[in-house]
């Protein structure tokens, strides 16, 4: 949370410490900072949004309903980006839906549990948005054990080896997920620390630098057996 860790880090700054941050979108001055990496979550949200806009049109006739799997009881700021974000691809494109149901599960099995209970309060769900890896996980094996493949459709926020492998099956209910990439903001992080206590010049220091996520889908599965194998996976 930026408001439990910007206040610390700022004060180990003050004190001669140098400071890069991963994973934060920070609001304020980032003029302390050694460097700043991070996906931004509205923008990544928004990616998936306006990609399930163009399935929705393809594939839904009728009223979209939508539910929603968000983490806003733990880091409710990083979480709210991302829903909106995908909210604001839905709008941006005049697909017009219902919210119908939300939860707030971060973690597969918690997820799993409460998607399963949406489903079943509100049969006339048919599309999902998740807002992390374990929500997007979760609420794809909710709708698989509903036996509800080809009816409801996910979309969700972070790529991994069970999200593409969902995405790379028969069964057509992950649809699309956006992928960050902490390599590489880890990567230019310690770069980030490194130029600046060798007194190196560094183009990065004193400002937040965006690494932009990668929407992985299935309408491009040669595209996500490429991203599996850059990232190490069969």
């Amino acid at each position: 949370s930026q408001d439990a860790s910007i206040p610390n880090l700022k004060e180990a700054s003050s004190k001669g410490i140098q400071v890069a941050i991963t994973n934060m979108n920070l609001a304020g001055d980032p003029s302390w900072l050694a460097g700043g990496y991070t996906s931004d979550d509205a923008t990544n949200g928004k990616i998936v949004g306006t990609n399930a806009a163009e399935f929705i049109k393809a594939n839904i006739t009728g009223t979209v309903n939508v539910a929603q799997v968000d983490f806003d009881h733990q880091i409710p700021e990083q979480s709210k980006a991302r829903w909106s974000g995908f909210y604001a691809g839905l709008d941006e494109a005049g697909v017009e839906y219902a919210k119908v149901a939300a939860a707030s599960a971060n973690m597969q099995d918690d997820a799993l549990a409460k998607v399963a209970d949406m489903l079943t309060a509100h049969p006339e769900i048919n599309v999902i948005w998740a807002s992390n890896d374990g929500g997007t996980i979760g609420a794809a094996m909710a709708v698989q054990q509903a036996g509800l493949a080809g009816k409801v459709f996910v979309f969700g926020y972070d790529g991994g080896d069970q999200q593409t492998s969902m995405i790379l099956s028969e069964d057509p209910i992950l649809i699309g997920v956006v992928a960050q990439d902490p390599y590489a903001q880890g990567y230019k992080a310690v770069e980030s620390l490194a130029l600046t206590l060798l007194e190196q010049s560094n183009p990065d220091a004193g400002k937040i630098t965006v690494v932009p996520g990668t929407y992985l889908s299935v309408d491009d599965l040669d595209g996500v057996k490429k991203w599996r194998t850059d990232n190490g996976l069969k």
